[in-house]
């Protein structure tokens, strides 16, 4: 078979995959960087060339003809276990000679097709092109900046930023696009993809700055295109902060282009620009790339699906045609191949995502979710920001402008907070920006126009306080932390309309660790408000000191000085009085939930909660009791409820733990919640007798009652009154009827006689 690529390995090398041994012969040489996959078959031995220095390749697939699979390593002696993944192709003449399976070891067509599945993309997009797929995880000493073969300069440039060494993609980003190669770099957010693009071209003019000065009135040799503005100021810091010596102009809308024009004309070396007014620029002949030898699409993507495919058209056709063109993006979808076809030449591919990785949460973000109600939502998220993100920085996300401005005002009671949404102004967009990177406050609530692009460093926690449209914007709103090597944390507010789509998202992108937290107790809230209050002490600035001396020689003279620190402390946090309990099954404030537990049998309707309520505390306690929910502990072999009361009742009730411990129940009140009831779903029990245990498991069906229907599980049934009242429910509601006016639950079901248990509609599931 023909495969196209340059010729590097010239002896025969050994080649293994899977359970096949084959010998190739050819001339060809493999251009493959180290990769990693998920796939635990694939990880082999690499054995040297027979009369070769160099290690072979280990191909571990064949797809249409072509050898997709590949990876090179380092000479060494002996053989050597790594990892492989997609990788590309192509070497000039390869030719098979021997080929036999071991059919015990052989892959199963259903790997081959998962394989193929999720690696295929690469590939159908762009065709003939090589490959470079890298391993975002691979550590080594190559990746120093002292063996990148960098200029002094920019050596010195970098190290005086801290940076010491380069990431994956920033190397081998570097070596093929010095060279003079177009290529397309896929990456995620924060890995240092800006940084990637920008070695390459600096290097190459400071070189030619070297052996040529720069003239006045120069026009750019470098057009970097970015969809925001935002994006733009960070890769124009990026270069600066690189490459001191070169000029660097940014060029965007809102602001006056009277000072950009200016700029123009005293010459730079680097122009980078959002479309519309790169084009603007162009229009009044201010702008000239008929010298740019080097055009950058950076978040490519984006700037197509925004409605830029035209503009950026336009830009490039004012571009010789003798460059270097580089795409850059988080995402590559199948249509970017119509661009990179017309604007690219025979580009390498540098993959940091890999197919099998991308569309997936970063390993480096912990997400969350939390079930809250419409209702104490905006409460709940106070003490999330409070709890989760320990005053460190965190990007809330909303769907809409009026809401971000009504969140950050509820916030800012609590913590320092602004609202960034596209309605604010690039004056203030900029100052708030600043003032966040900055740590003038800690919460910055937005809309999706943060989404992508921002570079923001350190944002320990993102809250979807508003679930995204689809998992890609999923995606890039929590890519905003966990970025450069660091870990974040994410967290999905959970409306119940939402439920279902949440965990359909979540499979798209294949979460299955989401760990679903109840809202914050008062005790946590606490706890983490005092840890704030130090932060914020070490934030005082020493000239704000003299003013408040007086005050605190006052409070100090009033009596114990220990006293008097910690209330100083607690205005501080902004706490004055300790938060209001809140319920774990509605959220509902001012409500503490309580769990009693015993052996299976002796729990099993509401009614068995009032009872012990009511021999606790007396009859009129009953009358305090919000919803109810039945649980199970399988692996205590407990059964039991989680009910709500006033923390009044809830105080006598813990009073008298010891007395029902001897009764051999178990109370306590529990920090968190399952995330749904054990019990409930399934069918309800049978008209008539006992009726049974619907669903198929005891912990999943409904109890049938003593005389003519069941107790409800998702399906149904209701608990009858003395007055053949309402039902037991949960996801449809339901209540619960008897001769008081308590209810749980909503429509309930209704009463099938005046005594025993009725049947009905009251649903099953969630709660009762």
């Amino acid at each position: 078979m023909k495969l196209a690529a340059q010729s590097l390995l010239q002896e025969p090398p050994l080649v293994t995959f899977g359970s096949r041994r084959s010998l190739f012969q050819g001339n060809g040489r493999l251009l493959f960087a180290r990769t990693k996959s998920s796939y635990g078959s694939n990880t082999v031995t690499y054995q040297p060339a027979a009369s070769s220095s160099e290690a072979a390749p280990r191909i571990t697939r064949f797809t249409s003809g072509r050898l997709s699979f590949c990876s090179q390593l380092l000479p060494k002696e002996g053989g050597r276990k790594v990892s492989t993944g997609a990788a590309a192709l192509d070497v000039d003449e390869l030719e098979e000679t021997q080929d036999f399976y071991d059919d015990e070891d052989e892959p199963q067509d259903e790997e081959d097709e998962n394989v193929q599945r999720a690696r295929m993309s690469l590939a159908s997009i762009f065709g003939e092109t090589e490959v470079l797929e890298v391993d975002e995880a691979q550590q080594d000493e190559s990746l120093l900046l002292a063996n990148c073969g960098l200029s002094d300069e920019t050596v010195a440039a970098l190290n005086a930023r801290g940076i010491k060494a380069l990431f994956p993609i920033q190397k081998h980003v570097y070596e093929p696009a010095r060279a003079g190669r177009d290529l397309i770099g896929r990456a995620r957010t924060g890995s240092g993809k800006t940084l990637a693009f920008a070695l390459p071209v600096l290097e190459n003019l400071l070189k030619e700055n070297t052996e040529s000065p720069p003239q006045r009135g120069r026009s750019p040799r470098c057009i970097i295109l970015a969809p925001t503005r935002e994006l733009a100021k960070q890769v124009e810091k990026e270069f600066q902060e690189s490459a001191p010596g070169l000029t660097v102009g940014c060029y965007y809308g809102g602001v006056d282009i009277g000072g950009q024009i200016r700029q123009l004309r005293s010459g730079v070396d680097v122009a980078v620009g959002t479309p519309g007014r790169v084009i603007d620029l162009i229009n009044r002949n201010c702008l000239d790339l008929s010298l740019t030898r080097f055009v950058i699409l950076d978040e490519a993507d984006m700037m197509l699906s925004m409605g830029f495919s035209e503009d950026v058209e336009v830009i490039l056709d004012s571009v010789p045609a003798e460059r270097q063109t580089m795409l850059f993006s988080a995402t590559m979808p199948g249509w970017v191949k119509n661009i990179t076809r017309k604007h690219l030449k025979n580009p390498a591919l540098v993959d940091l995502v890999g197919d099998a990785q991308s569309g997936k949460m970063p390993d480096a973000i912990k997400t969350m979710a939390v079930h809250v109600t419409q209702e104490a939502r905006r409460s709940i998220l106070v003490d999330l920001l409070t709890v989760h993100a320990l005053g460190g920085k965190a990007i809330v996300f909303t769907q809409t402008k009026r809401e971000a401005d009504e969140v950050a005002a509820s916030l800012s009671l609590v913590h320092p907070c602004e609202a960034l949404h596209g309605d604010i102004s690039q004056a203030q967009r900029e100052q708030v920006l600043k003032n966040f990177r900055n740590g003038k406050f800690t919460a910055l609530v937005a809309t999706d126009v943060a989404a992508r692009g921002l570079d923001i460093p350190d944002v320990d926690l993102v809250v979807h306080y508003d679930l995204p449209r689809d998992t890609e914007a999923f995606l890039h709103r929590s890519g905003r932390t966990g970025r450069a090597g660091k870990t974040g944390s994410t967290i999905a507010v959970v409306l119940p309309r939402d439920r279902s789509y949440f965990r359909r998202m979540c499979g798209e992108i294949k979460l299955r660790d989401v760990e679903y937290i109840s809202p914050p107790s008062p005790a946590a809230v606490m706890e983490a408000s005092a840890k704030q209050v130090l932060r914020r002490l070490d934030n005082v600035d020493e000239k704000v000191i003299e003013f408040f001396a007086p005050a605190a020689k006052l409070v100090l003279e009033r009596g114990d000085k220990h006293d008097a620190m910690c209330r100083a402390l607690a205005a501080l946090s902004g706490l004055i009085e300790v938060p209001k309990p809140r319920s774990l099954i509605t959220q509902e404030v001012g409500l503490v939930t309580m769990r009693v537990m015993s052996r299976p049998g002796r729990i099993t309707l509401p009614g068995h909660v009032m009872t012990i309520v009511r021999n606790v505390v007396g009859a009129d306690a009953t009358n305090g009791i919000g919803r109810v929910r039945l649980l199970s502990d399988d692996r205590a072999g407990l059964e039991g409820a989680a009910f709500d009361v006033p923390q009044e009742i809830a105080d006598k009730m813990m009073e008298n733990v010891e007395e029902l411990t001897k009764r051999g129940f178990q109370l306590d009140m529990p920090a968190s919640l399952p995330e749904e009831p054990v019990r409930g779903g399934g069918g309800g029990g049978g008209r008539g007798g006992r009726g049974g245990y619907g669903g198929g498991a005891r912990n999943q069906g409904g109890y049938g009652g003593r005389s003519n229907s069941g107790y409800g599980s998702r399906g149904g049934g209701g608990y009858g009154g003395g007055g053949g009242g309402g039902g037991y429910g949960s996801r449809g509601g339901g209540g619960y009827g008897n001769d008081r006016r308590s209810s749980y639950g909503g429509s309930g079901g209704r009463g099938g006689g005046s005594r025993g248990y009725g049947g009905g509609g009251g649903g099953g599931g969630d709660s009762w």
